[in-house]
């Protein structure tokens, strides 16, 4: 830091009109006046600091992009759920040949139906957790969201039609995405309800019965968590800004 003499003389205008320190202004601002240039000491430093305010927005909303990214990634690579909905399909086969292995033509009813229970059991629980994922990603979007915001206001160029990806996905969730996911979730309740019921019927028209109750309560319990992020969803800040 310069000392109160050197200070004086740091400024060619200032050393060479021989102007005093004054308290009052920057060096900067004393050479400006002294010089009759107007004073952009303070247009600098502010763009200076405007500009530290964006990169360091600009680089938390890299890494919250990156994130979401990932979790969207995974949520798409998991197929357990597909795999365990194709294990449903084979259990009654399977169920049989391990029944002629013991020397009996076919699997007891018993059997098939705890199997299918276990199974349906299996697709409620990887649902669930699946709808999970979803509730940090759409939370991490709206973080995302208000980066986004800062990021145009603070800009100094017109970024009115950018940086609204997250704004844009709330909206796009609740107009394209949700009521494709409920399609989704749809045929995957009624495959996972309606074979099982088909087969035992076949078989015993009691655990037939038994199996609707307990996969309608199961269903009810998933589409309960459904409805709890969607109710989220309509409650983002997102949905509010301009």
């Amino acid at each position: 830091m310069l000392e109160p003499d050197e200070e004086k003389f740091s400024c060619p205008v200032l050393r060479g009109l021989g102007v005093g320190n004054n308290p009052g202004y920057s060096v900067g601002e004393r050479c400006c006046k002294a010089s009759g240039l107007p004073d952009h000491t303070n247009h600098i430093v502010q763009k200076g600091k405007t500009m530290d305010e964006l990169n360091f927005l600009y680089t938390e909303y890299v890494r919250l992009s990156s994130l979401v990214n990932s979790y969207a990634a995974s949520s798409f690579s998991d197929f357990q759920l597909l795999g365990v909905v194709g294990a449903m399909l084979a259990w009654e086969p399977l169920a049989n040949r391990l029944a002629k292995t013991q020397h009996n033509e076919q699997a007891d009813v018993k059997i098939i139906f705890f199997g299918f229970v276990a199974i349906f059991f299996v697709v409620a629980i990887i649902a669930t957790r699946d709808l999970m994922k979803q509730s940090i990603i759409i939370f991490e979007i709206n973080q995302i969201c208000l980066y986004e915001q800062a990021i145009r206001n603070l800009a100094t160029f017109d970024l009115k039609n950018t940086f609204k990806s997250a704004i844009e996905w709330t909206f796009w969730i609740n107009d394209v995405h949700e009521p494709i996911s409920n399609h989704f979730r749809l045929l995957v309740i009624i495959l996972a309800t309606a074979f099982p019921a088909f087969v035992l019927w076949a078989k015993n028209r009691r655990y037939t019965y038994s199996y609707l109750a307990i996969s309608g309560l199961l269903a009810i319990i998933f589409l309960h968590a459904a409805f709890i992020l969607r109710d989220a969803v309509n409650t983002l800040e997102c949905l509010t800004m301009p």
